[in-house]
């Protein structure tokens, strides 16, 4: 299992240490066969700060006005990063929930046409850019529960 705990109180205090050297055990069991990677976490530390001025560079070429804030859910052990726009109008709104390996990106181009008469929001999911890091099940059943009911709150 991944064991986040190192890595959330360094985010949460915004250590500034020199976190070069340490390391966070990612680690994942199937059947007794045991697969370990280790992942430097100033690395994933910079990826997200990489991924939010990507993202505030998509939304500084937009010619419509974006707002973005986390949703807690699962009894706020989660967030899930939202990016909302438009949100007066009375018109059906639109839900942009990204495949796997891609995010806001994705949209960049059609934003600013899609919010010009309706609601958008546009979800990070979770275990991906700026939401959460979650550990799903190895079973697909429970997984894909975890999954719905995620989408569902």
């Amino acid at each position: 299992m991944f064991d986040y705990s190192e890595m959330k109180k360094i985010l949460s205090n915004n250590e500034q240490n020199d976190l070069s050297h340490r390391t966070c055990p990612i680690a994942s069991s199937t059947q007794g066969k045991h697969r370990v990677a280790i992942r430097s976490q100033h690395r994933i530390i910079l990826v997200l700060k990489e991924l939010e001025c990507a993202g505030m560079k998509i939304f500084e070429a937009l010619k419509s006005h974006f707002d973005d804030h986390y949703v807690s859910i699962l009894n706020n052990i989660h967030k899930i990063w939202t990016i909302y726009s438009n949100l007066t109008s009375e018109n059906i709104p639109i839900v942009l929930i990204h495949g796997f390996d891609v995010g806001i990106g994705l949209w960049s181009l059609n934003l600013d046409q899609l919010c010009s008469n309706r609601p958008v929001y546009v979800i990070d999911l979770l275990g991906l850019a700026r939401s959460s890091r979650t550990i799903f099940s190895l079973d697909p059943i429970e997984a894909e529960k975890q999954f719905i009911d995620m989408l569902e709150e």
